[in-house]
């Protein structure tokens, strides 16, 4: 006996028939959750025909069944909408239903198999679906009301966009919203679009599991936080933006003390060669040194702009950083600070140890002097002592100090309304705490070490300009001046000032932008080298064509590093870059060194030249100072010349008007007896 169908019925995922507990009530309704306009359905619905018990006419492979739109009538209906029984079942899939996203629609399934008759009301030959489409979601763009799902190399963040974004270069997209940085990049979260260039590009390790991917991005060890930039516990920054594992206590302290010897050292030879110059005027290994190191000094400075330098020239940067003092040092001292206060703490008393280490260091080094006065009996002039000793320390650490000290304002916005701080990017700025060091501990520094007590230095010069010749003054603050024209006293601080400027262009036009902060570092080096070549402040011309040629090179250094930054250049521009800013900078630095031993060497010789004719007594009597001054008091004027060594005389002759005119008898009896002092560049 054959049967024929009656009804369709909706089959469950468990090849059930319909999904009432009484299967004699059929249902001729569905919904439909969470569709997406436009796209293809994932959601396969089947429909058997069943006859009046209820069981699927399997003998049936010739009915056809057909999706139809109901309502809306802009709904639309594509792909797979016509199909045939298989078994007396209709399977549905690959369709797609376009419709508002977010709106409700209504479709049916129709089969001519079921045929009408008087009880068509209860065996309907149509079966309803109602269909509720979802919002676009994240990895999607709205595309004339469907949901289009973005694939590689495309990306949505939002699904309002009208079209999925291509991916960033500083990204690797993988369908959808799934995004992740590259090496040497971070961003803050995923549902960002931003992202950072690290500030130490090796920190940021992108997301180098595949199967498991970070949408932020991963740091090296070592590092954490915004950027990877800020040091994880145990960590310190010794170079710019490098955190490095911090030794062990013993080893730390070892390399504290070592750290202080070698600061200590410098200090005493710059004092030496600023003493040599009080004594002897022709002395001038100070100048160079100064020279010198006015040249690492903003070279160190231009090493904070993030310009994309080559390798070669970073290795060269660090050997600069080591003349960071505060840098160097401070990395220590975090490194002890951590034992006792957590890693985010250690930043804000870095900035309590810098506000207090020039006071620190001249307690340190009164001490040291007085020390020595009783150790040597000799308490002559301590106070001028002290004073060149400080003049000297505050011209090394200088612009160190104040990078550390300005590095406290300056702030990157990474989510809107969300500023943190640059030099330690895991610290929010503007909050109670970081105002307080910021405007209590900091700002009273900068004005005093950064502004008031070079002013006050250069206050006293002014005020004793037409004394620049005596021996009090020269012992003070003749480091500042020795080797300048007497109407160029000031030309040092001129330089200090030039430097605070440069640091200030490095630390606050960063969040501007690099090439903005870069060309105005370019500009004020010209003006650097402008200024200089045209007054030309020294008094020997190869002093003049020293300072030229370290600022040239300064300003060569910054102005390739344009070039780098572009990423425009091929490998035959970047290296012909590369060689120009390292010899330039290595040829620059054996030019100093060799003309600073050239100097010692003449001074030693001088020396055994006197020790041979007997001249030099050695020792020296308690009236030793009163005889220099008043030898100085009888000497002529320190010129904007030259000097040339006087045969058979134990001192240099000086004269505008003939440089090689021999000092007179009276000059060289007063001066006789002790022209080359032991005490010269003691401390």
């Amino acid at each position: 006996m054959s049967s024929f169908p009656i009804a369709m019925e909706y089959v469950t995922e468990n090849n059930t028939i319909g999904d009432q507990p009484d299967t004699r009530k059929l249902t001729t309704s569905l919904t439909l959750n969470n569709v997406a306009s436009g796209q293809e359905s994932k959601f396969p619905i089947a429909f058997a025909l069943v006859d009046h018990l209820n069981q699927v006419i399997k003998t049936d492979n010739i009915s056809q069944a057909q999706l139809q739109v109901v309502s809306p009538s802009s709904a639309l209906i594509s792909g797979l909408t016509i199909v045939y029984a298989v078994q007396g079942v209709f399977n549905f899939s690959g369709y797609t239903i376009t419709a508002e996203p977010g709106s409700s629609s209504q479709i049916r399934v129709y089969t001519s198999a079921i045929l009408e008759t008087s009880d068509s009301i209860e065996h309907p030959s149509s079966f309803y679906i109602d269909i509720k489409l979802r919002l676009c979601q994240l990895g999607e763009a709205t595309v004339n009301g469907t949901c289009y799902g973005c694939k590689k190399p495309y990306y949505s963040l939002n699904p309002k966009n009208a079209a999925c974004l291509p991916c960033p270069s500083s990204a690797i997209c993988y369908d959808n919203y799934t995004i992740v940085p590259k090496k040497g990049y971070w961003r803050n979260s995923m549902m960002t679009s931003i992202f950072w260039n690290c500030p130490y590009s090796k920190a940021c390790l992108g997301s180098p599991d595949i199967h498991n991917l970070s949408y932020t991005g991963v740091c090296k060890e070592g590092y954490k936080g915004n950027m990877c930039q800020s040091c994880k516990h145990n960590y310190s920054r010794l170079y710019k933006n490098e955190c490095i594992k911090c030794p062990g206590i013993v080893s730390n302290v070892f390399r504290l003390l070592g750290f202080l010897v070698f600061i200590i050292t410098i200090l005493v030879i710059m004092i030496k060669t600023a003493r040599n110059s009080v004594y002897r005027s022709e002395a001038f290994t100070s100048v160079y040194i100064r020279i010198f190191w006015n040249f690492l000094q903003v070279l160190v400075i231009i090493t904070t702009f993030n310009l994309n330098w080559p390798n070669e020239v970073i290795e060269l940067f660090h050997i600069n950083d080591i003349l960071d003092y505060t840098g160097q040092l401070l990395y220590s001292l975090e490194c002890f600070l951590q034992l006792s206060v957590s890693r985010d703490d250690v930043y804000f008393k870095r900035i309590v140890i810098s506000s207090a280490m020039p006071f620190c260091l001249g307690i340190f080094c009164f001490a040291g002097l007085f020390f020595w006065k009783i150790r040597t009996k000799r308490f002559h002039y301590i106070m001028d002592d002290f004073i060149s000793t400080a003049v000297v320390m505050l011209f090394l650490i200088h612009p160190s100090l104040m990078y550390d000290l300005f590095s406290i304002y300056s702030c990157k916005e990474i989510n809107p309304g969300e500023f943190w701080l640059n030099a330690e990017l895991d610290i929010r700025c503007w909050t109670p705490e970081h105002s307080f060091y910021a405007f209590i501990i900091a700002m009273p520094a900068i004005i005093i070490w950064g502004i008031a007590v070079p002013a006050l230095c250069l206050t006293n010069l002014a005020r004793n300009g037409d004394r620049l010749d005596e021996v009090w003054i020269k012992l003070r603050y003749g480091f500042l001046f020795n080797g300048y024209k007497s109407k160029y006293y000031y030309w040092e601080f001129v330089i200090a000032y030039s430097k605070m400027i440069l640091i200030a262009f490095s630390i606050f036009l960063s969040n501007v932008s690099i090439a903005v902060q870069a060309i105005a570092a370019v500009i004020l080096l010209y003006v650097f080298l402008h200024t200089q070549r045209r007054n030309t402040p020294f008094i020997l011309q190869i002093f003049n064509r020293m300072e030229f040629v370290s600022k040239f090179i300064s300003l060569l250094t910054a102005f390739s590093g344009l070039f780098f930054l572009t990423g425009a250049l091929n490998y035959a521009g970047k290296f012909f870059l590369l060689v120009v800013v390292l010899l330039s900078n290595i040829a620059f630095a054996l030019w100093c060194l060799y003309k600073s031993t050239l100097e010692a060497f003449k001074i030693i010789k001088i020396l055994i030249l006197a020790l041979k004719r007997g001249r030099v007594e050695i020792g020296i009597d308690e009236n030793y100072e009163s005889n220099v001054d008043s030898c100085n008091a009888e000497n002529s004027k320190i010129q904007d010349q030259s000097y040339n060594l006087v045969p058979n005389q134990t001192r240099i002759g000086t004269n505008t008007e003939n440089l090689e005119k021999p000092l007179n008898d009276q000059d060289s009896l007063c001066c006789e007896k002790d022209p080359f002092p032991s005490e010269v560049g003691s401390m």
